[in-house]
């Protein structure tokens, strides 16, 4: 299995020709993804006119956008923290933006 997983393109490169508005919420302390790989889906985005990604990233919180650790210092996997809640509200209330014609 792993080496099926290991033959797929990278996962910016899919997001890449989505025609969908593309959010990325990103927690800084994110020890699983690293932030610095978001620019590359922009980037592959804006090659194929896709509409670029709206991009937050989210002081304080871990990969699932919760905080990194728990009340017993342990890695936390929910619920998700309020302001990311906040923002993807916000986001999904904005007009879908068009995308370039060909």
């Amino acid at each position: 299995l792993w080496k099926e997983q290991l033959a797929q393109p990278p996962l910016y490169q899919l997001l890449a020709n989505l025609p969908l508005p593309l959010a990325l919420l990103h927690g800084e302390e994110d020890r699983y993804t690293d932030p610095a790989d978001l620019p590359l889906v922009a980037q592959a985005r804006q090659a194929t006119g896709a509409p670029a990604p709206a991009i937050k990233l989210l002081p304080g919180l871990g990969h699932v956008l919760s905080p990194p650790k728990d009340r017993c210092g342990e890695a936390s996997f929910g619920p998700l923290a309020p302001e990311a809640r906040e923002w993807l509200g916000r986001y999904l209330q904005e007009p879908y933006p068009s995308s370039p014609k060909p």
